[in-house]
């Protein structure tokens, strides 16, 4: 672990918050020392879940919007949260453990990383801190499942009219 292991290690118990967790381990502090910089890790320290008005995520980081924007956009590039700009105004988030962190910056392949060690220390850390095959992703509840429901629905097929349909479209 690296001088500025302490940003990062705040950084992954903020994540911890999220519905899949951030157990600890060295390999997620190595996982988070490639994908953010120490800035970047510092400035998620701040960013809400939520999308929020990039004006209070500057605030809370006490820093200037472009300065925020700068920021914000390079972990936004990476697949780490996100920057949206909708009307006049810009909003940023960033992004949980699973899905976001785990994911995106792979699909995206354009980050100066050694890809082959981030997939074994995803592995690793999968392993060892999200419980493995014992219990997939480490709770006793997956974040994804079916709840079965008995219930019926009724079918029937009707024919609009085109006047009628063009209200239903």
């Amino acid at each position: 672990m690296t001088q500025n292991s302490s940003v990062y290690a705040r950084l992954r118990d903020r994540l911890s918050v999220t519905p899949m967790g951030a157990p600890q381990g060295d390999d997620f502090i190595e996982i988070l020392e490639m994908l953010f910089t120490p800035e970047e890790a510092e400035f998620s320290l701040v960013l809400p879940f939520l999308p929020a008005p990039l004006s209070d995520i500057a605030r809370a980081a006490g820093m200037s919007v472009p300065d925020a924007r700068r920021i914000l956009d390079s972990i936004a590039d990476k697949g780490l949260g996100f920057l949206i700009d909708y009307n006049e105004d810009s909003y940023g988030m960033l992004a949980d453990v699973v899905p976001g962190i785990y994911e995106f910056p792979i699909m995206k392949g354009t980050l100066d990383i050694d890809y082959d060690r981030l997939k074994e220390l995803w592995r690793r850390y999968h392993m060892n801190g999200w419980g493995g095959d014992e219990e997939p992703l480490g709770g006793p509840i997956p974040m994804g499942r079916i709840l079965p429901v008995e219930t019926t629905l009724a079918s029937s097929s009707v024919v609009l009219d085109r006047d009628l349909s063009l209200i239903h479209i």
